[in-house]
C-alpha cells in the first residue's frame, strides 16, 4: 500500500466560488476515506500525524482550512457567522461522498466537531460514521460566560479584537506541543472577537439538538479539558437516538487529545472504530 507522506494541496470551491485550501493524504486501495473537519483559529497542517496513523490503516484522509484560517486566507472582518463553516463543510463532505468508492467517515476535532455534530443534526452528513475529539457540544464554564458577555458585541464592533488568549498551554500537557503551537504562523494566538461569537453560536446550537443525532459516533474527550467541556459529550452520548454510540473519557487529559503523551492509543482507538464500520452496514446509514 502506498501512502502519501505529506499532504498534497490543491483547492476546494465553495458555493460562493471561494477557494478553500485543500489537504489530500490519499493511500492506493483504501478501506475508508476520512474528512477531517479542524478546530477554531488552527489548520489541517497540525494533522499529519493524524493522517499518517490513518494512511497506515489503509484509509484516505482528506479535508479543508476553514473561512479565516490556514490556507483559506480570510480577513476577520469578513468573516460571516458558523453557518459559512457549516455549508462549507457539508459541501466539502457531500463532494467526497460522491466520488468516494469506499465508505466516508467524517473525524472533527472541537469546533470541528460541534461543526459535524450540528451538521449530523440536521440530517446533512451523508457517511458512514463520525468521531469527534473535544467537540464543542458545550463550552467550559469559565469561558462561555465571557464569550457570552463580550463577544457578541465586540464581533460587530471590533471583529479582529483578540479576546481569548493562552489556549497554547491548554491544548496539551506536552510542552514540545505547546511550543510548536505557539511557533505556528497559521495558528491564532488569539481567538478573535467575530470567531468567538462563532463558536459560541454553534455551541448552543449544537447543544440545543443533541436528540437529533442519529448516526454512529465515537466520542473522545479529556476530563480535564480547559476549553471544550466534557459534559459536553456526555450529554451527546446520553440524548442522541444513535443506536451505535461510544464515549470515551481520557482521565486527566487536555483538549488536543490527539496531541496529548499516550497519544496513540487514541489513533488506535478510532482505527479500530472505523475499521469496524468500513467493513459493516448499518441500518440507515450510507
Amino acid at each position: 500500500m502506498t501512502a502519501t507522506t505529506t499532504a498534497e494541496h490543491s483547492t476546494f470551491t465553495a458555493a460562493d466560488g471561494r477557494k478553500m485550501g485543500e489537504y489530500r493524504w490519499d493511500v492506493d486501495q483504501p478501506v475508508a476515506h476520512v474528512v477531517l473537519v479542524h478546530g477554531a483559529g488552527e489548520h489541517l497542517g497540525r494533522y499529519e500525524h493524524v493522517a499518517a496513523g490513518l494512511n497506515a490503516a489503509g484509509f484516505s484522509v482528506s479535508g479543508i482550512d476553514h473561512r479565516a484560517h490556514g490556507r483559506t486566507p480570510m480577513a476577520w472582518l469578513n468573516l460571516p457567522g458558523y453557518q459559512a463553516f457549516l455549508d462549507d463543510t457539508a459541501a466539502y463532505v457531500a463532494a467526497e461522498v460522491r466520488t468516494s468508492t469506499v465508505p466516508v467517515f467524517v473525524l472533527g476535532h472541537s469546533m470541528g466537531g460541534g461543526i459535524a455534530l450540528v451538521l449530523a443534526e440536521d440530517g446533512r452528513l451523508p457517511v458512514r460514521g463520525l468521531v469527534v475529539t473535544g467537540p464543542t457540544a458545550k463550552l467550559d464554564d469559565d469561558l462561555a460566560p465571557l464569550l457570552r458577555k463580550v463577544a457578541g458585541l465586540l464581533s460587530r464592533l471590533v471583529p479582529m479584537l483578540g479576546i481569548v488568549g493562552g489556549l497554547d498551554t491548554k491544548i496539551s500537557r506536552d510542552p514540545a506541543v505547546q511550543q510548536t503551537y505557539r511557533d505556528d504562523p497559521l495558528v491564532a494566538d488569539k481567538v478573535s472577537a467575530r470567531l468567538g461569537y462563532s463558536v459560541l453560536s454553534l455551541s448552543e446550537r449544537c447543544n440545543a439538538s443533541l436528540e437529533q443525532v442519529e448516526l454512529p459516533f465515537l466520542a473522545i474527550h479529556g476530563t480535564a479539558d480547559e476549553i471544550t467541556d466534557p459534559q459536553g459529550s456526555q450529554q451527546l452520548y446520553d440524548r442522541s437516538r444513535s443506536a451505535d454510540k461510544t464515549l470515551v473519557l481520557k482521565d486527566g487529559w487536555y483538549h488536543e487529545v490527539l496531541n496529548e503523551p499516550g497519544n496513540a492509543e487514541v489513533l488506535d482507538e478510532i482505527v479500530a472504530w472505523i475499521s469496524a464500520r468500513a467493513t459493516s452496514s448499518h441500518e440507515g446509514v450510507a
